[in-house]
């Protein structure tokens, strides 16, 4: 599996061919293997014509601006704890059940395992409930890696650890499913008017979407 993300040409050198020579290398990089993209909604048409047949998802590029009511602990049936170790065999069960076909620990660790991400995983008693992440991006924003959970309380626990550490007045980044309804925990101070959709060259990757609640660009 590849994934392509953004290649974008400086606007006074369009015309000049050099977006198309970018492309041709991106694609004989991946060889034989399939490849994923999020696609804007505007570019949808041309990755088509050039060989991306497969579309699945349509998402909403959001935004929201945290807020001291967004970082207050509510009581929860849930605990959150980061993501530690001793978690990681419980959080890949978990996993798939959303990508029923992919053992994606190897890309996990490495998504997770940057400097300023973070991840928790929410539990009651033993049992997962979901997990997330979110890392530190410049000019005080954060985006949202990730939120897979079995119910919106769940989402609005992880939410609230991972945005705890997060100043107030900051921007958090994060994609959301437009078949899935917003999180009542958010849908008051989110923003977007930008769209996207997964598409796929070869196959599209099995995904049950039930638990999918926010991802991000550049990871399956």
């Amino acid at each position: 599996m590849f994934y392509i993300g953004n290649f974008i040409v400086r606007e006074d050198l369009r015309g000049k061919g050099i977006g198309k020579l970018i492309w041709e290398a991106l694609i004989e990089r991946a060889g034989d293997r399939n490849i994923a993209l999020d696609s804007l909604s505007n570019m949808s048409d041309w990755y088509e014509k050039n060989g991306f047949t497969f579309r699945t998802s349509k998402i909403a590029f959001c935004k929201v601006c945290v807020n001291g009511d967004m970082k207050k602990a509510i009581h929860s049936e849930y605990t959150c704890r980061d993501l530690t170790q001793d978690l990681w065999p419980m959080v890949m069960k978990y996993d798939r059940q959303v990508y029923p076909t992919l053992d994606r620990e190897r890309i996990l660790r490495a998504w997770f395992g940057v400097e300023g991400c973070r991840a928790v995983v929410a539990l009651r008693g033993n049992q997962v409930m979901g997990y997330g992440s979110i890392h530190k991006k410049p000019e005080k924003e954060y985006g949202i890696r990730n939120v897979f959970a079995d119910d919106e309380s769940v989402v609005e626990a992880i939410l609230r650890e991972l945005f705890k550490d997060v100043p107030e007045a900051h921007v958090v980044h994060f994609m959301k499913d437009e078949c899935k309804p917003m999180p009542k925990y958010l849908e008051h101070s989110v923003s977007g008017d930008v769209s996207g959709i997964r598409m796929y060259k070869k196959y599209p990757v099995k995904t049950i979407e039930d638990k999918i609640w926010l991802t991000s660009a550049h990871i399956l």
